[in-house]
């Protein structure tokens, strides 16, 4: 038996992770219409709606800040519910009813983001397909955790009954 490392000590590393990637979260929202004009000047080549002439490149600033947003909104809101749910199993609740709650908010979330990825990449630039494709399986694996979690609650409600 590890004696150094031990499941408390994993659930701070991965809250740690989190907040690590939800601090980063953050600031890519607040630095949006930099990297908005950054990824439209290195890909507004081959982009849709800058071949349309004068005044496309706002409507593609628009369009794109507007997905960025909706696709941070979706990251910080998935990252806070993850926290939560960490709380939680670090307090040992790890079958609730709760925990069924937040794994189901954050596949709404890893479906938000493929969502607004995917629009990316259809109307800008197709290599955003790859992000839309590992957001809709992240998707896939929470739902069946939150599954798993729902039928084991089932299972345990059966068992206080039976005692």
């Amino acid at each position: 038996m590890n004696t150094f490392w031990n499941p408390q000590k994993s659930v701070v590393l991965t809250k740690l992770c989190v907040m690590v990637f939800l601090a980063v979260s953050v600031v890519m929202v607040v630095a949006g219409p930099w990297e908005t004009s950054w990824f439209i000047r290195r890909y507004g080549h081959s982009t849709l709606f800058l071949t349309f002439g004068n005044g496309a490149g706002t409507a593609a600033f628009a369009v794109l800040l507007t997905l960025g947003y909706l696709s941070g909104a979706a990251l910080i809101t998935m990252f806070i519910l993850m926290l939560m749910f960490l709380r939680n199993v670090g307090r040992e609740e790890i079958f609730t009813r709760r925990n069924v709650w937040l794994l189901r908010r954050i596949s709404w979330c890893c479906g938000g983001g493929a969502l607004t990825t995917m629009l990316v990449g259809v109307l800008y630039a197709r290599h955003f397909l790859a992000i839309t494709c590992a957001a809709a399986f992240m998707m896939l694996v929470v739902r069946v955790i939150k599954n798993a979690f729902e039928q084991a609650i089932l299972m345990k409600d059966e068992l206080d009954l039976t005692v």
